[in-house]
């Protein structure tokens, strides 16, 4: 039950933001905290985008167009800053993780493709452990390969799991040295239609490897609606564009962090009491135009498997959810993706199928990617637009590691510098 005003706690931390006020701004916001039962909401106040907004200034970048082939990178989908801040690079479709230093410049590669000591073949993710070790998750070798400050190889990790993790978020690493590897847990009651057949969660190695634990974060809000195709041989299954998700993802210290996705509410599930993070956002629309690009790609996808299929789920709604994805740093910042007005852009020259198959439609709509940046106590430091072409991997403090595409799509490892207003 909500504590009523005359005797909720009510403590102004700041009567502007801290990083995110510029000087001679006349839009401050405050930061208003108030216990509702064992939860501590955490809202912020008078916080117009022009108030808050900051950006990414390049600092480092390192690629060639043409050039050495330590230079030259394919999918980079991993980055992890390396001693003297460097960083260590994990590129997929090289299957190879190098590491470069402070200035871009090359320094070695950690292992190499195959199966033996110290080798890959495929990464769910890498962390790097208080002591300075690495650890690299092979789900295609069963293992976590642990290399050495230096890039030496250490030592293994049994690990035997067939999860393949698109992405970030399947291994995490806390300030202990624990190590948090992404998990399906199969229910066991079959007796109720409200339980899924499984759930994820993280089990837990510690900084010696073994086994020691297991999470599973509470199931939080209703499961986003889903589009199902299926055939005698298979079934497909799309999300409905723009509806609300619940979502989930650890904190380096160790928690959970949770939202439902149909409100601006991120929920803290700290050991000391739940925080809960709320802030006031202007609902974004989705155009028609939009809506009606999603819905032919949709219904392309899923053709595919049912030739005949018809939309059988809800339709796209008329607004997006607040929250598109949630992310924390390093350093336990909170990083909430919020959703963007839509817009329209040239599509790509699609490709011609050699045998006459139907062409998916095009692509013509698109969404800038924003990130509001909050402190582990609930503090909003700023929104943060990422440049086109941009796609971060990994954050820590006022340093933002990730990849950036040119007009000729080639990649180029970036690090930014947070700039937050009034710096």
């Amino acid at each position: 039950s909500h504590v009523p005003p005359s005797l909720a706690l009510l403590a102004l931390l700041g009567a502007c933001g801290g990083p995110g006020d510029g000087a001679g701004d006349t839009a401050a916001w405050r930061t208003v905290t108030d216990p509702v039962g064992d939860t501590l909401v955490v809202r912020t106040l008078g916080a117009p985008d022009s108030a808050t907004r900051a950006r990414l200034v390049p600092e480092v970048r390192i690629g060639e167009l043409d050039g050495a082939d330590e230079y030259q990178f394919g999918r980079v989908t991993h980055l992890l800053p390396a001693p003297g801040n460097g960083v260590y690079v994990w590129d997929q479709t090289l299957v190879s993780l190098r590491e470069y230093d402070s200035s871009g410049v090359f320094v070695r590669r950690l292992g190499g493709r195959g199966g033996g000591p110290g080798e890959y073949e495929a990464s769910n993710g890498i962390v790097r452990l208080p002591d300075g070790r690495v650890v690299l998750w092979d789900p295609r070798n069963t293992r976590m390969t642990v290399y050495d400050s230096t890039g030496a190889f250490a030592t293994s990790w049994r690990h035997d799991s067939g999860l393949h993790v698109g992405g970030s978020g399947g291994l995490l690493a806390d300030t202990a040295g624990n190590v948090y590897a992404m998990h399906w847990f199969r229910s066991t009651d079959t007796t109720r239609q409200d339980v899924p057949g499984s759930r994820s969660g993280y089990l837990v190695r510690g900084p010696d490897g073994a086994l020691r634990d297991s999470v599973m974060p509470a199931t939080v809000g209703a499961p986003a609606p889903t589009l199902v195709a299926s055939s005698e041989s298979s079934t497909a299954a799309y999300g409905v564009p723009f509806a609300p998700q619940r979502m989930r993802t650890l904190s380096p210290h160790g928690y959970v962090v949770s939202t439902e996705g149909a409100r601006y509410a991120v929920v803290l599930h700290r050991p000391e009491g739940p925080l809960r993070i709320e802030r006031d956002v202007a609902p974004v629309a989705v155009d028609p135009d939009e809506r009606r690009n999603h819905e032919e790609v949709v219904t392309f996808q899923l053709r595919q498997n049912v030739p005949s299929w018809r939309w059988n789920g809800p339709p796209i709604p008329d607004t997006k959810p607040p929250v598109r994805s949630l992310r924390t740093g390093a350093d336990g910042r909170v990083w909430v993706q919020r959703s963007q007005a839509g817009v329209r852009v040239e599509p790509d020259e699609p490709d011609t199928p050699d045998d006459g198959r139907p062409r998916q439609p095009p692509r013509t709509w698109s969404e800038p990617v924003a990130y509001d940046v909050f402190e582990p106590d609930g503090r909003l430091l700023g929104t943060i637009v990422l440049p086109d072409r941009t796609e971060i991997l990994h954050m820590q403090g006022e340093r933002v590691w990730g990849v950036v595409r040119d007009e000729l799509d080639v990649p180029y490892v970036t690090r930014f510098r947070i700039e937050w207003r009034g710096e």
